[in-house]
């Protein structure tokens, strides 16, 4: 079973990764929580990012997520996740 969960995460970060380079930069930090709600919740990273991104834009008015602190994101994200 962990063997899965690992294969599984791994693909996940790999599927991420592409994703990421189309649309820029990504904290790691971050990365790895929006994989860990993937494997939770069985959903798609981006569309676990997508949705983040619509979180924060109603939330806290932020259109350009890429000038905001990589802690701040992660904040963000928690509060995201736990609502979620």
């Amino acid at each position: 079973m962990r063997k899965l969960l690992e294969k599984n995460l791994d693909d996940k970060k790999r599927d991420f990764e592409k994703e990421r380079r189309k649309r820029g930069f990504i904290p790691n930090s971050l990365i790895n929580l929006i994989v860990l709600k993937s494997v939770e919740n069985k959903q798609d990273v981006v569309d676990i990012w997508i949705e983040f991104l619509e979180y924060i834009n109603n939330h806290w008015g932020v259109d350009n997520w890429i000038v905001e602190d990589s802690d701040l994101l992660e904040d963000w994200f928690e509060s995201y996740a736990i609502r979620r």
